[in-house]
Order: structure tokens, then sequence, then C-alpha cells
């Protein structure tokens, strides 16, 4: 009979050491998740920047060349009205002078 309640004691704390075992290796298994997912979201996040950054960056280059063109067309209106002035202008103050005096 005591055999029988020393083999109990010897299955109950058998039980107890799987028990903490496997508690030990759920802890374990959190902590690597965690770890995981910390590495997980630091990754992320370091791709969300660098894409963030590539599209200030693509932004900027196309603001850019759109002003740059916007420029260039601008100098070419006022090079184009500059001359229609210079071969014009005389032909103009002889139409405002004559609005002007009546003759």
């Amino acid at each position: 009979m005591e055999w029988i309640f020393q083999r109990i004691l010897e299955i109950e704390n058998r039980a107890k050491e799987v028990f903490n075992e496997a508690v030990n290796e759920g802890e374990l298994v959190k902590k690597a998740l965690l770890e995981e997912i910390d590495k997980k979201k630091f990754d992320i996040k370091l791709l969300a920047d660098e894409r963030i950054y590539q599209l200030i960056t693509q932004s900027k280059k196309e603001t850019s060349e759109k002003l740059n063109h916007l420029d260039k067309v601008l100098k070419e209106k006022l090079l184009f009205l500059e001359q229609l002035y210079e071969r014009n202008k005389e032909e103009w103050e002889n139409n405002i002078y004559i609005n002007v005096i009546g003759e």
C-alpha cells in the first residue's frame, strides 16, 4: 500500500514538473513572439519611413520640374511679347497718338 502512495507522489511530482516545464516553455514562446512582433514593427516602420522619404523626394523632384517648365514657358512668352513690342511699337505709338489727339 505504501508503494501505491509512493507511486502516486512520484506521479504527482512528475506532473508538477511537466506543468512547470510547460509554463516555462509557454513563457519562452510568449517572449519570443513579443520579440518577433517588436522586430516586425521596427521593420515595418523602416519600410514606411523609406517609402515616405521616396514619396517626398519624388514629389519635390516633380514640383521642381514643373516649376522649371513654367519658368521656361513664361520666359518664352515674355521674349515673344518683347519681340512683338519691338516689331510693333512704332505702329502702336502712332495708333495711341491718333486715338488721344484725334488725328
